[in-house]
């Protein structure tokens, strides 16, 4: 569920709430016996945390540029403003693209912080080009949609 505050947030049994996607994902792998999601040390740990961090700048970034088109009046929207953070976004699928281990690797928070990339991207900005310029991701991405935990995910046709 997402809170007020339109960030991600997780709902307990005992009604409190973890808020924010990569505090989610620490209280998953810690549920899940630790070092599934996120490596408990060395360099795959500060490998995967940098990949998710550039994951979520991406995410924030197109936040951004939906919130421009879609929020601010046009008398005050700033392209140049917005065609930077587009460029952040679209700059890190191109690493993506070109990083296949990142592609075929583990299922820890990167291919799930991948998969929330480009299904935001499929879900506000359909006419982006995104899977025609950037095909291996075109291809992980349809792989991650048949995972049952990918499918309940994805939200309803508009």
């Amino acid at each position: 569920t997402t809170p007020r505050n339109n960030r991600p947030g997780l709902i307990l049994a005992n009604d409190d709430g973890i808020l924010d996607s990569y505090v989610i994902i620490e209280y998953l792998d810690e549920l899940a016996g630790g070092g599934k999601l996120i490596p408990t040390s060395g360099p795959d740990r500060w490998k995967v945390k940098s990949d998710h961090s550039l994951l979520q700048g991406m995410l924030d970034s197109m936040l951004l540029c939906r919130y421009e088109a879609m929020v601010r009046p046009e008398p005050l929207r700033w392209k140049a403003w917005s065609d930077d953070h587009w460029n952040r976004a679209w700059t890190g699928m191109a690493r993506f693209e070109n990083r296949p281990d990142w592609l075929s690797g583990p299922f820890d928070i990167v291919p799930i912080g991948l998969v929330c990339v480009l299904g935001y991207a499929d879900f506000r900005f359909a006419d982006c080009g995104w899977r025609k310029a950037y095909p291996k991701l075109d291809a992980f991405h349809q792989k991650m949609l048949e995972r049952p935990s990918v499918k309940v995910s994805v939200p309803p046709a508009a």
